[in-house]
């Protein structure tokens, strides 16, 4: 099966989004591909496409490290890139991994559309980001997602923060359940990160909470 696991997604200063990982075979080329949209998306997500092929019939079931990247395209209000990896199975919804900038906010949102849960999450110390993999219901459309903090912490030892991932999307109808990685971009938030320290992260839809413990 052609694989790539995304570990990590750049936008250089030299206007290249480059997306780094590994595959899971020793026969198989990747390629990062913008996808030019008509108008510029409402949610300031820039998509690009990831495709895996193979290069030939056998290869060695290890992983390879992988380095791509294409023209950034996003303009001055661009809030992130998403990449799409497509599903050959029509039964398989297509991966999504966005990389996207967290915001500081005076309250928190209470309330969301849609039901998101939270499976996991870490922090990319080479990146500065908040690694978050959920679930959410949906289906009909892409959704659109933030990561708020409100500038406060517990006092405590260490210092404990609370951030706030909420699904901004409109009532998405459609029953899949689908599974994204987001990785939010925490420089962008004023924030500055102490070790050591307790991110815990929830959701208007309750349910678990994560905590990241940074050592």
């Amino acid at each position: 099966m052609a694989v790539a696991y995304i570990q990590s997604i750049d936008i250089t200063e030299n206007g290249r989004v480059q997306v780094s990982g590994q595959l899971s075979s020793t026969n198989l080329n990747v390629s990062l591909n913008e996808m030019i949209p008509i108008v510029p998306p409402a949610d300031g997500i820039w998509n690009y496409e990831l495709t895996v092929t193979p290069t030939s019939m056998i290869g060695a079931d290890m992983l390879v490290p992988f380095v791509v990247d294409a023209p950034w395209i996003g303009n001055s209000e661009a809030n992130g890139a998403r990449i799409i990896q497509p599903s050959n199975d029509p039964n398989t919804q297509d991966k999504e991994t966005v990389h996207l900038k967290g915001k500081t906010v005076k309250t928190l949102t209470q309330k969301q559309a849609n039901m998101l849960w939270l499976k996991g999450a870490h922090y990319d110390r080479s990146a500065s980001q908040l690694v978050i993999d959920a679930r959410y219901g949906g289906g009909c459309f892409q959704h659109i997602f933030a990561l708020e903090w409100d500038g406060t912490s517990l006092e405590s030892f260490p210092p404990q923060y609370m951030f706030n991932l909420v699904d901004m999307s409109e009532y998405d109808p459609c029953k899949a359940l689908i599974d994204v990685q987001l990785r939010f971009d925490i420089s962008t938030m004023d924030f500055q990160v102490d070790e050591p320290s307790r991110l815990h992260i929830g959701t208007p839809s309750y349910g678990r909470t994560l905590t990241v413990e940074l050592q």
